[in-house]
């Protein structure tokens, strides 16, 4: 009896350890049944913020490609303003020499004028000169002998009072700033 009392105490004790082997081996699984599904639901999550961030990607690379057409245009626009900036200059530059060599003729032609003038009647070179625009006769008249300017404003104060008028003032600011200068 003892045999058979040992016997079923091994048979209990090998039945325990089984069980006891079985329910640490199940927990076991389940727990790594547990860890199994929480690592595929941190994969899940861990796809699709790398599709969010793929998409994210490919939108700052649209962006990106677009900043860079629009910092081309930019760009081409810039060396279209610069090459026409350097044409405005040199415009520029030919119209101030064009008008410097329309000054200096237009004073050669009142330099000879007022050597005709200084030689003409004062009646007839008043009758021409009253037909001018105000601003010739004034230089007109600064370039005259003072002889014959004066014959010739007299004989204006006759034929054309206001002109005449209107000429002296200007001579006589422009002698002003001269004086004050």
């Amino acid at each position: 009896m003892k045999l058979i009392a040992s016997t079923m105490a091994i048979r209990i004790s090998s039945l325990s350890c089984i069980l006891i082997l079985f329910f640490l081996f199940s927990n076991g699984l389940f727990a790594q049944n547990n860890k199994l599904i929480d690592l595929q639901r941190w994969e899940k999550r861990l796809e699709e913020k790398e599709k969010r961030l793929n998409r994210k990607e490919q939108e700052l690379l649209k962006k990106e490609k677009e900043n860079k057409l629009i910092l081309e245009a930019i760009e081409k626009e810039n060396r279209r303003l610069k090459k026409q900036k350097q044409e405005l200059v040199e415009i520029g530059n030919n119209i101030k020499t064009l008008k410097e060599q329309v000054e200096d003729l237009e004073n050669k032609n009142l330099d000879k004028l007022a050597n005709i003038y200084n030689s003409a009647k004062a009646r007839d070179a008043a009758r021409v000169i009253s037909n001018m625009d105000v601003d010739t006769a004034v230089k007109l008249f600064k370039r005259l002998s003072p002889m014959a300017a004066g014959e010739i404003m007299s004989e204006l104060g006759k034929t054309d009072p206001k002109f005449a008028s209107e000429v002296s003032e200007r001579l006589a600011v422009m002698s002003d700033n001269k004086s004050s200068n």
